[in-house]
């Protein structure tokens, strides 16, 4: 595969992933940067030039980053009992994780862990296995 040809291969998975953000109510550039493990300037970089493509579609008003609330962000939000609530496991489940690793991505806010729910839903993703009844 040529260079150019992985380099629009990137721009429309970055293109995908920052649109499936927006859908779910997340930072698109921050889901970006932790779907690729890179810098949120690379992230935004990325972002522009995948606009710039004309691969990424003029996000509405409401949904621009600049207008995203605190309130938007913390209801993406959930507390590890929160998790462990919504997955139906022990609370101590997801401390374990946390510490040995094997959990959803998470979020130090001050002394407190949070979760991504968009996160979340990726971690659940990936562990799919592909039984369909």
């Amino acid at each position: 595969m040529s260079a150019i040809n992985q380099d629009e291969l990137l721009l429309a998975m970055v293109a995908e992933v920052y649109e499936e953000a927006v859908e779910d109510g997340s930072p698109p550039v921050e889901a970006v940067a932790a779907t690729w493990e890179c810098h949120s300037a690379t992230a935004s970089e990325w972002v522009r030039r995948a606009r710039r493509k004309g691969l990424l579609a003029k996000l509405p008003k409401q949904s621009s980053v600049a207008e995203y609330t605190q309130t938007e962000y913390t209801q993406t939000l959930m507390s590890p009992a929160d998790l462990a609530t919504y997955l139906g496991v022990p609370l101590e489940t997801v401390y374990r994780w946390r510490t040995r690793g094997g959990g959803p991505r998470g979020l130090k806010v001050g002394k407190h862990v949070r979760y991504r729910k968009a996160d979340i839903k990726r971690w659940l993703d990936a562990r799919a296995d592909g039984y369909r009844s």
